[in-house]
């Protein structure tokens, strides 16, 4: 399995810091790998489990930060371990971007998008699909906040 980070070049370097960390790692592999998706020992695994240091896309005036799991098998697992581990997931990236922006000292807003993609179909919201996400947020150094780009 691999976690992958993007951010928007330009953001802030504490959230390029936060989503490159030791910390975050360890997180999303103990936590989302290991305890919600039951791979065994993923920290001493690093060609099966890893994750890797985070991509840029282009800035086009506002800050985004998408991440990822991928090359997950479905094998035996649970629909309710996929959504564990991406409600999992999620609150961990969300809350290393709400610290690194209170960390900056930044004014910034930045939207947050998850997602895991599983190599067969787990069911989801009444349906089935390899790709499970979660509605992408806004945050900022106060937590998450509204988002106002629906009406645009």
């Amino acid at each position: 399995m691999k976690f992958k980070g993007v951010i928007t070049n330009g953001a802030p370097s504490e959230i390029i810091d936060a989503l490159r960390s030791e910390a975050l790692a360890r997180s999303i592999l103990d936590e989302v790998m290991g305890k919600c998706l039951g791979a065994v020992n993923p920290t001493g695994r690093p060609g099966e489990y890893y994750v890797q240091m985070p991509d840029f896309t282009v800035n086009l005036g506002s800050i985004g930060v998408e991440v990822r799991l991928t090359g997950v098998s479905r094998g035996s697992r649970t629909p309710e371990q996929f959504e564990r581990a991406l409600t999992t997931m999620n609150t961990i990236v969300v809350d290393a971007v709400i610290a690194a922006l209170r960390e900056a000292v930044s004014k910034e807003k930045v939207q947050v998008f998850t997602c895991i993609m599983v190599d067969g179909d787990v069911p989801a919201n009444e349906q089935y699909s390899s790709i499970l996400e979660l509605p992408a947020v806004w945050v900022s150094a106060e937590g998450i906040v509204p988002d106002d780009t629906q009406s645009e």
